[in-house]
């Protein structure tokens, strides 16, 4: 049986090949309109305002999956009380969706870092803290490495100024501070190591986001949890993706897929006669056209005549100049 941990590397392998490394560091700034609107959500959260759910704004269009989907950990006890004691939790969810601002940070992050991260991309958690002044470098206050899954990168997004008062971030030998509110930083966490800084006198507020390298673009679909890595495993993003894509085609199915006043075709089709559909091999056999299929070959069809063209089995058994020539025939049949 695979592991996990062998699935995450085979699919991070798989992503490298095709689309190449990401970038090992890299900053973007937040404009202060959405700033504001992120503090205002973890205000909410810290006052227990969203048992009124018309004081937040919060994104019902796409389904939220089960939390079983993320690995969490489960600390002991007194590590829990310890990390309690250096950072005051924010919960993101307060109506156990994902509010409408959140959405918008991930589009602005994924504007922001798709150059950077080189691949598509996945959103796995999203989490909040402020850490209190003056506290202990425990946690993600002492340089460490999070340890996550091949192929995961981690955008720390500061909502308050980083400097000695407010505490700063260090990566690897670097020191980021002395910089205004709204700092996004993206970067290898399981490579670098890294630290926050407690500020002398006040609170430092951040968002930490956990993104897959993937290939394909998939929001978060998760309630984030505070002690939240990734995935179970890499497959569960597909799955959850084509689940979407099954829903959407339900809520479609009242409108055609494809035109139906014209023709359905299938090249290669074997020896099937399939009714409304215009068959095309190079067989004798009821219901199908003979046709010869070639690097001449020309389909006896008018031009966008055709809504559909379906085929199985047959183009891995035509040579390449062949499978051009009916691709370019198709071009020209199909109405769309």
């Amino acid at each position: 049986m695979v592991s996990a941990r062998e699935l995450f590397l085979q699919h991070a392998n798989l992503v490298d090949s095709k689309y190449g490394d990401s970038e090992s560091v890299s900053v973007a700034t937040l404009n202060k309109e959405l700033i504001n609107e992120l503090l205002g959500l973890i205000d909410n959260s810290n006052e227990h305002e969203h048992e009124h759910e018309h004081e937040q704004v919060v994104d019902n269009d796409l389904p939220i999956f089960s939390v079983d989907d993320l690995l969490v950990d489960h600390h002991a006890y007194d590590v829990v009380e310890k990390l309690g004691q250096t950072q005051d939790a924010h919960d993101l969810y307060p109506n156990r969706v994902i509010p409408v601002v959140i959405r918008k940070l991930h589009n602005f992050l994924r504007e922001e870092f798709s150059s950077q991260v080189k691949s598509p991309f996945v959103y796995v958690n999203t989490r909040a803290w402020t850490t209190k002044p003056g506290t202990e470098r425990f946690g993600p206050n002492a340089m460490h490495l999070d340890g996550l899954e091949a192929g995961h990168l981690k955008i720390m997004v500061y909502l308050t100024p980083l400097n000695k008062e407010s505490g700063y971030l260090v990566i690897g030998n670097d020191e980021i501070k002395d910089v205004p509110a709204g700092l996004c930083v993206m970067f290898k966490n399981s490579d670098i190591s890294h630290s926050g800084v407690p500020g002398l006198s006040l609170g430092r507020t951040c968002i930490e986001v956990t993104l897959m390298r993937a290939l394909v673009d998939l929001p978060q679909l998760w309630l984030g949890h505070h002690f939240g890595r990734h995935l179970v495993d890499p497959s569960i993003a597909y799955l959850r993706a084509s689940e979407l894509i099954n829903d959407q085609t339900k809520i479609q199915e009242k409108q055609p897929l494809f035109p139906t006043d014209k023709l359905k075709i299938n090249i290669g089709s074997g020896r099937r006669d399939w009714s409304e559909w215009t068959c095309f091999d190079e067989i004798n056999s009821p219901g199908v056209t003979n046709l010869v299929l070639n690097e001449t070959v020309k389909l006896p069809i008018e031009n966008q005549s055709v809504g559909l063209a379906y085929s199985s089995h047959a183009f891995e058994h035509l040579p390449d100049n062949t499978i051009f020539r009916i691709m370019w025939e198709l071009r020209r049949v199909l109405c769309v």
